[in-house]
Order: C-alpha cells, then structure tokens, then sequence
C-alpha cells in the first residue's frame, strides 16, 4: 500500500515520497501521510477480509498542525507550494490501488524491491518498544516477509514485526493526531465497491478488498 501511495502522489502531485517502516509517508523528515490496514481471519487461519484505510494531508499550512506536532508534519500543499485538489489526490490513491491489487502476488518481489528503495529507515538509528523494553540498534533490511531487519547494541539480530512500535533515533516518543472521519450508519458498501470519504483538506482512498459486517 506505501508503493501504492507513493505511485499516487507521484501522478496526482509530481512528487514521490519516502517510506518510514512500515507505512508512514515523508517528505525528509516530516510525516505526509500513514497507512492503516486491518485484517480478518477465517476459521483456519486464512485472511478473509482486509480493510486498507489511508491518510494524505494535502492543503495544511504549517499553522494549521498544532504546536505538538507542527515540526514533524508536513502537507501536500507545503511540500509542492500548490493549490491541492483532495478529489484529484484521492482519484489517484484509488487507481494506484487498483493497480497494486491486480500485481501485488505476481509481481510480489519486484513490489518489496522498490520498497526498500523508498524505505527511509534503513540505516538508520532505530529504537523498538516491547511492553516495557526499549531496545537501541541500527535498521538493516527489510526481509521477504516485511519485517524489519535491526542489529541492536548488543550484538544480537532480529526481525521487527509491524505490530512493534519503532522509532528513529535513540529516544522514543509517539505523537498521534487523528483524523475522524463520519458517515452515514446506514452507508453499506458491496463487496469490492470503490469508496471514497472526504473531509475538509484530507482525502482518504478505501478500497474494499472484502466487506463485512462492522464499521469502516
């Protein structure tokens, strides 16, 4: 999906963005966008539907982020020095899905290698929260599976799942500022129905991999 995102905003904006593990969006060191997926397994183990929801500032001014997090979050806008269309960005997200959806098991090994060429983490300084453990190391690779590759002080090597929270740098702190988004209750998409929701200066893509019964 950060592939995707990164093919999108390249289309709709002219610029194509880094990839912090696992899924946030930057432009240098400032966040443009992240990616929530959310998964549902079958009685043996197997995905049966997958929820992929994602975020794009696109027309904020630097005043318009609060103090918390103005130094490390950026727009669209602020980055492109353009007049932002959410409908057009939000057009591109779907098709760049779209596309993504059609090559991503075929085409599975080229997609990670143009991950890893975007992924802003690698090399990097990372710490990893486990409860209450915080381990220091540098981000090596990212595997085949997506795990992250970290070497960490004490000489051991590990693989960082996504459930895992990582940041850059040796202290670790967390800001998180959501977007809500509101809908009808009544509003029940088909399966594989393209949707997409609106607010004010943020366009987000869903693409319906599978529809259940519980909110979007």
């Amino acid at each position: 999906a950060a592939v995707a995102m990164c093919d999108a905003l390249e289309a709709a904006c002219g610029i194509r963005p880094g990839i912090k593990w696992t899924n946030d969006l930057v432009w240098g060191k400032r966040k443009l966008g992240g990616i929530l997926t959310e998964l549902g397994l079958g009685a043996g183990g197997a995905v049966d539907y997958a929820i992929i929801g994602i975020g794009i500032n696109c027309s904020q001014k630097d005043a318009d982020f609060s103090a918390e997090v103005r130094s490390i979050a950026t727009s669209l806008a602020s980055v492109t020095n353009l007049s932002i269309d959410p409908s057009a960005v939000a057009a591109a997200m779907l098709d760049a899905l779209v596309r993504m959806d059609r090559i991503l098991l075929p085409e599975k090994e080229a997609i990670l290698r143009r991950y890893r060429g975007s992924c802003i983490t690698l090399g990097q300084a990372v710490s990893v929260v486990r409860g209450t453990q915080v381990r220091h190391g540098t981000a090596l690779e990212v595997d085949d599976s997506g795990a992250l590759v970290v070497a960490f002080s004490d000489g051991s090597t590990e693989a960082v799942n996504s459930g895992e929270e990582l940041t850059l740098g040796s202290v670790c702190s967390a800001i998180l500022e959501a977007q809500i988004i509101t809908y009808d209750q009544s509003f029940a998409p088909a399966a594989g129905q393209q949707v997409t929701l609106y607010r004010d200066d943020v366009a987000m893509g869903v693409f319906l991999l599978a529809y259940q019964d519980s909110e979007i």
